[in-house]
């Protein structure tokens, strides 16, 4: 638990990110490029969750935490972005979830709309294995939507990434070893 609160007081909210690694020196504008700012979000993306699910903790007590982070990871790269990459983000999310549930939302879906594409998947795939949802016991369904929420949480949209970050750079090897951005921002001089 101690773990968890530690790692959320420092990623779980766009307040702790801009404390931890600065806010946009550019105002307005933003001081980001589509490069920069993707390898941001990625590697805020709240992947060491997945490392505290592996030492035992319960998905069920990491799914939410896991939501609000990569929510915060999303909307501190985006005010860190270059103002015209923010507006096209913003649209982007906002038309998705406007044609799903009729309402523009530039964060993207809901944590309750999440649960309920998850819950749906979940048994749509026991329909698939021909398995009766009366013999799907609710605690299991809940573990499982959980996990399959942290998992999502840590993952990046890859067309997204083919677009946005240089040639190369969205491939996995990258992704887990570039730290650029995570250095508080007194030591990213070559970020602006």
């Amino acid at each position: 638990q101690r773990r968890k609160a530690d790692w959320a007081s420092k990623y779980a909210s766009v307040e702790a990110l801009r404390a931890t690694f600065g806010v946009n020196r550019n105002g307005f504008w933003g001081d980001l490029d589509a490069d920069r700012t993707r390898r941001l979000y990625k590697t805020l993306l709240p992947k060491a969750l997945l490392e505290l699910h592996a030492m035992g903790v319960q998905a069920q007590d990491l799914a939410p935490l896991a939501y609000r982070a990569r929510v915060a990871a999303k909307l501190y790269a985006r005010e860190r972005s270059y103002v015209t990459l923010r507006i096209g983000s913003h649209m982007l999310d906002g038309i998705r979830t406007w044609q799903r549930y009729g309402q523009f939302d530039v964060t993207g879906m809901s944590y309750t709309q999440v649960w309920e594409k998850y819950a749906k998947a979940i048994l749509e795939d026991a329909d698939e294995d021909n398995e009766s949802h009366a013999a799907l016991r609710e605690e299991d369904v809940t573990a499982q939507i959980c996990l399959k929420i942290l998992e999502s949480s840590c993952r990046s949209n890859t067309m997204i990434d083919r677009l946005c970050l240089a040639s190369g750079s969205h491939n996995s090897h990258h992704e887990d070893h570039d730290t650029t951005c995570l250095v508080p921002p007194h030591h990213c001089d070559d970020l602006n």
